[in-house]
């Protein structure tokens, strides 16, 4: 694994852990929102990086795999609710679920994607 792919993980990782502490933070009804920015931006990052090192390993930026496919719809909860900012625990809770999924699924089914 070279520098990119390290860059891509870690910098996924980061915006995972932003986003569980915006949910922790929503809970207590606190948002955090500059919080929830930092780590979409990380996310989307982190997602470009990926495409860019998956193109200079294997020749393609995105397939079908489960991890890129579920890797789409993790942030949209995220997203949505730093435009709307309207503090739907049920719809970031959706976002958490899809996360943790993107992590588990993968493992079980036995994808190329195992990170």
């Amino acid at each position: 694994m070279n520098e990119l792919g390290i860059a891509h993980i870690l910098i996924t990782i980061a915006a995972y852990a932003l986003y569980m502490f915006f949910f922790i933070k929503a809970l207590t009804k606190s948002y955090p929102y500059k919080i929830l920015h930092l780590g979409n931006v990380l996310y989307v990052g982190g997602f470009v990086l990926g495409m860019i090192w998956a193109n200079l390993e294997w020749g393609y930026a995105l397939s079908f795999d489960l991890k890129i496919v579920m890797s789409v719809f993790v942030p949209i909860p995220f997203i949505l609710e730093s435009i709307f900012k309207r503090g739907y625990i049920l719809a970031l809770g959706i976002g958490i679920l899809l996360m943790v999924l993107n992590y588990v699924l993968p493992l079980l089914v036995g994808t190329v994607h195992t990170h």
